[in-house]
Formats: structure tokens, sequence, C-alpha cells
């Protein structure tokens, strides 16, 4: 049921994805002001993501700057700042690496959403920038974000990157292989042809998986049994007695080492901070054995066991063990030395000087 309802979830965006493509491609994202980087944004960002950037861009017309000493450090401040609350910020401030083209402002606004802010945005309109820089320019929110997991040809995957895992692997050889599937079934011919390279192909796989895979072995002295003429068996450890030379090992193949099984040790238990719990997990049998309040059948009160199941929890004697009686009626309880119980310093008899 999840496997259904996460393959139903994963077709419900991949048709919300292909359908804002669509859209895209039919609409024209249109600049609102004119700016060179305004344009540059239109034709890359998505039009959902545009339209976060024309209302930064429209911001700006409430900012002006009022500071610029060197040409990498801008202040910019708000033309309404004496009207404004008392927690709120009016002026920010901009600073710039000329070598990497990276504007930095104090609202933090594109390490937070990935979207220059609207200070920037003035400081790059009024100094003239023609496009957003590469350093500003987030994947995930341009037009071309989807594309590098296929090549054009749609003959192979071009993995970029560890994203690229084992989910696109399979679904890009589930496509091909219904695209087999389609083309082979034309004719007998294209049917037994389709069938020998598929045979070909999982013969090829199954080798290059045998090379890659490390068989083990359990036994006494396995490198000598595998690689030398003479076998050593159990029964001949058990004649000779010694078992000094040929210790109990986990040979590997592939590697061509053993290790001996004496060696391997259980891992470190780290204890957790604080006084460990004595309740165990209880299980299924175990939850269904409490006993419920009593209930009243006429006159008299009978407790009934609790659970789904209804079992009767065995009660046994703290003195003999015995399941018949408890302490209280113990016949053999006179015999053991069990100490008196002692008096409570604040008892009731207890008298008090005032």
């Amino acid at each position: 049921m999840f496997v259904k309802q996460y393959t139903k979830l994963i077709d419900d965006r991949e048709k919300a994805d292909d359908e804002a493509e669509k859209n895209r491609s039919q609409k024209i994202s249109k600049p609102m002001f004119g700016y060179p980087i305004e344009k540059h944004a239109s034709k890359l960002y998505t039009p959902a993501v545009f339209k976060l950037f024309k209302a930064e861009l429209k911001k700006t017309a409430s900012y002006v700057i009022v500071d610029n000493s060197d040409g990498l450090c801008y202040e910019v401040l708000h033309v309404d700042s004496e009207n404004r609350e008392s927690w709120s910020r009016v002026n920010f401030t901009i600073t710039i690496d000329p070598h990497l083209g990276l504007y930095k402002c104090q609202c933090r606004l594109y390490e937070h959403f990935g979207i220059i802010c609207c200070h920037i945005m003035l400081v790059m309109t009024q100094t003239g920038v023609m496009k957003i820089p590469e350093c500003h320019i987030m994947k995930r929110w341009t037009v071309d974000a989807r594309k590098g997991s296929k090549v054009k040809s749609g003959k192979s995957v071009a993995v970029l990157d560890d994203e690229a895992n084992r989910t696109l692997r399979h679904k890009n050889l589930y496509m091909h292989v219904l695209d087999l599937v389609s083309a082979g079934e034309y004719d007998k011919t294209t049917s037994d042809l389709a069938m020998k390279y598929v045979e070909l192909a999982k013969k090829k796989i199954e080798e290059y998986k045998m090379t890659i895979s490390r068989t083990c072995q359990v036994g006494y002295n396995l490198p000598t049994s595998i690689n030398g003429d003479k076998e050593v068996t159990m029964e001949g450890i058990g004649e000779t007695g010694d078992t000094s030379s040929c210790g109990l090992q986990l040979y590997d193949r592939a590697q061509n080492c053993g290790i001996e099984v004496s060696s391997i040790k259980a891992p470190i238990v780290k204890m957790k901070i604080g006084r460990p719990t004595n309740r165990r997990f209880l299980t299924r049998f175990d939850a269904n054995i409490t006993r419920t309040k009593g209930v009243v059948h006429g006159k008299k009160k009978v407790n009934v066991p609790g659970g789904r199941t209804g079992v009767q929890q065995t009660r046994f004697c703290s003195c003999c063990k015995s399941p018949d009686h408890d302490i209280r009626t113990c016949p053999v309880k006179n015999d053991y030395n069990v100490p008196p119980k002692k008096k409570s310093k604040h008892s009731s008899t207890a008298h008090f000087k005032f």
C-alpha cells in the first residue's frame, strides 16, 4: 500500500511538472520595468520564480543609495524611514566581492531563499549590471533545472552527481524496456532478436556481478584447503586434537584473505546516560494478560481478566512459589525467617512537643 501511494504521489508530481513545462513553453514572461537584469531573469527563471523576482524588483522604488565610499560597499536607506515602525530596519549594507561578483546584504534573503533581495537589485540597477551573476543563480529556480539527468538523444543517462541514484537508473531502464517490448512485438523475427539480446544482457550482468561479489566461507584452515591438495576436515582435527595451527577462519575468495573467527568481537555497546530501566519490552501476549477492575455480578465482586484475548495471569506465592495461594494464606510462612516491618518514625502514636 505504501509503494502504491508513493508511486501515485510521484506520478502526480510529474504530471504537475509537465503541465508547468507546457505552460511555460506556450507563454512568454514579459518584463515589467525594462531593466537588463529583468530581461535576463525572464529568460532564466521559471514563471513562478520570475513573479517573485518582479515583486522584489518592485520594492527597489522604496529604497535609495545614501553612501558609496569605495564602490565595494553600499548603504541603502528606506525613503520613508522616519515614519516606519521603531522595530523595523530601514538601512542595509551591501558588500561586493569584485573577483567573484558576489553581493552580500544584511537581510540575507538570498542565503535563505535563493533569490536576490531588493537592496541588491537596487545596487545592480544603479551600477548598470546587465545580467545576474552566475554565483547568484540557483539552478533549482531555472528553466533548465530538469535538464542534465538525460542526454538529448535519450539513449543513455548522464550521471552528474550522486543524486542520480538507483531510482533514476530504474526509471530509465524501465522506460527503455517498454520501448523494446513495443518494438519487439512486431513479428516473430523482431521478437526473437529482442529475446536474444535480453538473454545476452542478463548473462553479461550476472558475469559482472560475479566479478565484484565477495564469496566467503567458514571453516578450518581454509587457505590451505583451497590452494593445496590436502583438505583439513573436522574428523582429522578430532583425531590429532591440535587446533592451534588451523583455527576456525572466515575466508574471502575475492580478497584472498582469511580472518580468525576468534578475533571477531561483539560491537561496543555505548551505555545511555542515566539509570537503566528495569521495564522490558512487552510482547502482544504480555500486554493481553493485564487485569481489569473487579466486575460486580449480583452481590459478588469478581476479577475479570483484561486484554483482547482475556488471558488470566498466573499469580505465585512469594514464599513457597505455589500458584494455589498467596503470601497471606501460605501454610509454610512461619517456617521462614521473615523480618518484621520497621515502624515509621512518623507514626500515628508519636507525640510532638510544641
